[in-house]
């Protein structure tokens, strides 16, 4: 998404830049464009271009992306231009009405090279915008078959060398796909297709004319013997005929326009919890919209080479009137509410804002239970192409290479956190107790789980649960040895409580009434005993998933011991 003026067109686009004609010196920026994106003067002549490998390597260096721009002009025979007509690099135009660009769109294009990369669906996208039919795969083949009989092409070489191979699953940065659609819509100059195609006129609404309209042509725009070495897709294939040569200039010309639009989208905090007795947290979420687009204003009666020079009003700061569209996740609307418009439709305000904000509901466990925690991913999305229009950029021409909407990347990803309520539990035992008395040794293991349930209309919240779980065990002694069998009918009651710590505990009481089977083996005979035993018990459980307290088992005065371990699972989903 970016907006570029028709080289040709002399489409002051100073970026940022309110340059008053020449930058030469540096190509330096004023304090409204990115700072970090600063293009020398040109390196001479003899030492501009680079190599396609040479060139890729440094247009994605960012300490070296100034001479990969630079190196990637020269190769292409792109010329540049201050907007009064001062050369800074011949290229293959022999008048203004050729291709060619200012000196403060190159910025711009260094700000292309470093975005991330994105699907090649957008690029199709954007030629279905002009009448393209086909699907993205139809569009990827057309690339790969006419670039694979033009190898020798310095554009393919790069495309290589910055690994592009137009197959499934591509994605493009959004330089890549300026040069595509350059090669796409653009004639070369000097081509039959550029020959008489180019004159400019006024921009409608705008008020600006281009010198030419005026009688009295930009003379200074001649680069040399320079080839040049784009347009091999334009003159191959059928993809250029969904725009005219002059449109083409203007929609070229109007991708690096947007690419002087900066918009974020963040989340303040970015987590959010439901609330305890009351409303839960805010998030503030703000979507930003700024531009540092300057069109290069010329005093009256100065040297105009362009249709954009002296625009109103400069699109640079803060963006007011933007439409955002937000989306909203869902977790953000099952836990709480946004003040949103309907639709979910907002414009910036007079700092280049739109804000929503999200409170979380009361929490319905009110801090019981188990903590849940899901992240929810906000986007938004932004019509520049509508902004443009408002703001007197009418001409539909340099709009139609300009998604109506466009994706604010990163999106602002959050996180809303809620106590859930299980009344669904179980309680797991695992005992193991043995007697010893003298050569007698009798062992009890118990292994089971006791289901239950909380009532949490109850106050207290009421416990209740049972099961049957089995006994087993063995025993020996002189001329002896026996098996323990049996089952524990376990009945489950108790409450939740506040603890001391302002934790939640489970009150356990255990009616167990134990039947077990003794199975004796003794030397000349044996005999079958039943031991009924009735044991309660109690203890505290934190209201916990997985809560385990474990103790030993022991009864003072007699030969006993053992370990006992208690478990806590919540079996919620």
């Amino acid at each position: 998404m970016r907006r570029v003026l028709p080289a040709f067109i002399r489409v002051l686009i100073i970026v940022g830049f309110g340059c008053s004609c020449s930058v030469i010196d540096g190509l330096d920026p004023p304090s409204s464009q990115s700072p970090e994106i600063s293009i020398p003067a040109p390196p001479p002549a003899a030492q501009i271009k680079l190599g396609p490998i040479e060139t890729a390597d440094a247009i994605t260096d960012p300490e070296k992306v100034g001479i990969g721009v630079w190196s990637l002009l020269a190769n292409l025979g792109i010329g540049v231009y201050t907007g009064d007509g001062e050369q800074i690099l011949a290229g293959s135009e022999l008048s203004e009405y050729d291709f060619w660009l200012y000196d403060f769109e190159l910025p711009l294009l260094a700000h292309l090279a470093q975005g991330d990369p994105r699907p090649f669906s957008l690029t199709t996208s954007r030629l279905a915008a002009v009448g393209f039919k086909g699907t993205t795969v139809d569009l990827i083949r057309v690339y790969r078959d006419t670039y694979a009989l033009n190898a020798d092409k310095f554009l393919v070489q790069l495309f290589s060398a910055m690994d592009v191979n137009f197959r499934e699953g591509i994605e493009l940065t959004p330089l890549q796909e300026w040069l595509l659609m350059l090669d796409t819509f653009v004639p070369a100059n000097g081509s039959t297709a550029a020959k008489g195609s180019y004159m400019l006129s006024v921009v409608p609404g705008t008020g600006a004319f281009s010198v030419s309209a005026q009688g009295d042509p930009c003379g200074f725009i001649s680069g040399g013997q320079v080839h040049a070495n784009w347009g091999t897709i334009q003159s191959n294939t059928d993809l250029g005929m969904f725009l005219a040569a002059e449109a083409a200039y203007y929609a070229i010309h109007g991708m690096l326009i947007a690419q002087s639009a900066h918009a974020t989208l963040e989340a303040s905090p970015n987590s959010a919890h439901e609330g305890h007795g009351g409303p839960g947290d805010v998030i503030d979420l703000t979507a930003t919209v700024t531009m540092t687009y300057v069109p290069q204003n010329i005093p009256v009666g100065g040297t105009q080479c362009g249709v954009l020079v002296n625009l109103d009003p400069p699109l640079a700061g803060p963006q007011h009137g933007v439409e955002i569209v937000w989306d909203i996740p869902e977790v953000l609307w099952e836990h709480g509410s946004v003040d949103i418009p309907e639709g979910g439709v907002a414009l910036t305000d007079h700092q280049g804002q739109s804000k929503v904000r999200f409170q979380a509901r009361q929490e319905e466990a009110n801090g019981k239970g188990e903590e849940e925690f899901e992240d929810g991913i906000v986007r938004a999305i932004y019509n520049l192409r509508n902004h443009l229009t408002n703001n007197g950029y009418h001409d539909p021409r340099m709009l139609s290479l300009i998604p109506e909407m466009m994706q604010i990347d990163p999106p602002a990803v959050v996180e809303i956190s809620w106590h859930e309520l299980c009344a669904q539990l179980e309680l797991e035992i695992d005992y193991w107790q043995v007697v010893r008395v003298e050569s007698m040794t009798d062992e009890r293991t118990l292994k089971g789980a006791i289901p239950f349930n909380i009532d949490f209309t109850q106050e207290p919240a009421i416990l209740s649960g049972s099961a049957v779980l089995p006994l087993g065990g063995q025993g020996s002694a002189p001329g002896c040895t026996w098996t323990n069998t049996g089952i524990v009918d376990a009945a489950l009651s108790g409450t939740m409580v506040e603890g001391d710590d302002g934790s939640d505990m489970l009150i356990v009481e255990l009616d167990n009434e134990f039947k077990v089977e003794t199975i004796f083996h003794c030397e000349g005979g044996g005999n079958i005993a039943q031991i009924p035993v009735m044991v309660p018990s109690e203890t505290e459980l934190v209201y916990e998933d997985g809560y385990s307290i474990e103790w030993d088992v022991g009864v003072s005065g007699l030969p006993v011991e053992g370990h006992s371990r208690w478990t806590l699972n919540f079996l919620c989903p």
